[in-house]
């Protein structure tokens, strides 16, 4: 597992569990609160209040632009440890199966150099063949003439000789 998968693992110990809810009124100004077990403000626990009450967004002059609130508190509610640990399951899984091809491909390598090595012989062979072809056609045609160069012949008085 890679390392930043570890640490997400570990940073989720002890995390209020999901699944985590955006909400907005009547609990927060807008869809700017996260909340966890219920997106009922009364029976839920407050994971994140995304309103900066201090400074309106709009006037923000800060040294980094700041994000939609909402879309914030979208994304924190997004990332519950129920839907992290999801993720991360399904990498682990995605690792498992690269491991177990990996395997599976280094099993069959001798086998492919193997058909790759029948595959060259079978090219040397259809050259081979097709210069057989060749020189068969050739004589093909010499005994295709012979008869022809024997009526010929004994028609001059002269013996056939092969």
């Amino acid at each position: 597992m890679a390392d930043f998968a570890k640490e997400l693992r570990a940073a989720m110990r002890g995390v209020t569990p999901g699944p985590w809810y955006q909400t907005g009124a009547p609990w927060f100004s807008s869809g700017d609160g996260v909340l966890a077990g219920s997106p009922d403000g009364n029976i839920a626990f407050l994971i994140a209040d995304c309103d900066n009450f201090a400074i309106p967004r709009d006037e923000y002059e800060g040294p980094f632009p700041l994000g939609d609130q909402e879309a914030d508190a979208a994304y924190i509610a997004a990332c519950s440890p129920d839907r992290i640990a999801s993720v991360l399951d399904a990498l682990d899984a995605a690792h498992k199966r690269i491991a177990a091809l990996e395997a599976a491909l280094a099993a069959m390598e001798p086998h492919i150099r193997q058909i790759n090595g029948c595959a060259r012989i079978n090219d040397e062979m259809g050259r081979v063949v097709h210069g057989q072809t060749e020189a068969a056609r050739e004589l093909f045609a010499l005994f295709e003439a012979l008869p022809s160069r024997i009526d010929k012949e004994d028609r001059n008085g002269r013996s056939a000789q092969l």
